[in-house]
């Protein structure tokens, strides 16, 4: 019961936030013709799309906890899987979850996948002295490897099917390259 409660509670300030984010960048104050407030559909899908990743990587970041303990946890990935789809659906130009979105195919050992994933993400990435970027260079490496991002040696578990019925359509496609638009 605790357990629905705090889902609940995550959903509706998850919900709070995203309201909030809406009239304040959406509306027009009241008695003010000032629209300098106003955000583009651009910076709303990038600000959606971070919002996404970010809780994506709270999820990898609870699995690497319960992994610590030698709990594979499914539910956690799968979460990931849900958040990373979602940042992408916003934001398809957004490198970071493409290379997330690798991390998490390669941890199912979904090995093809998460290579098209991660060339993909170079394809975002930007040109610079980073390039193609500290993440992606951390998952490059897991993958080569067979590791966690830590370098410990990934010792998979098989897939339980009840994961693979859940989450069939991550594990049978990318996410479509199509932008979601602001509400």
């Amino acid at each position: 019961m605790l357990e629905i409660l705090l889902i609940a509670a995550t959903i509706l300030g998850g919900l709070a936030a995203l309201w909030y984010f809406y009239e304040r960048f959406f509306t027009v104050p009241k008695n003010s013709q000032d629209k300098s407030s106003l955000v583009s559909k651009k910076e709303f899908n990038r600000a959606q799309s971070e919002e996404y990743k970010e809780r994506g990587r709270e999820c990898i970041q609870k699995w690497a906890d319960a992994i610590s303990k030698g709990v594979w946890n499914w539910d956690f990935l799968g979460q990931a899987f849900e958040y990373y789809f979602d940042a992408i659906k916003y934001d398809p130009k957004h490198q970071h979850p493409w290379t997330n979105l690798a991390f998490v195919y390669h941890l199912i050992g979904e090995k093809k996948i998460a290579l098209e994933c991660l060339e993909k993400s170079r394809d975002l990435a930007s040109p610079g002295t980073n390039f193609p970027g500290r993440n992606y260079k951390q998952v490059e490496r897991a993958l080569k490897r067979d590791t966690t991002l830590s370098g410990h040696p990934l010792n998979r578990p098989i897939i339980p099917e009840n994961f693979r019925r859940k989450y069939e359509v991550f594990l049978t496609k990318l996410p479509k390259q199509e932008q979601r638009g602001q509400p």
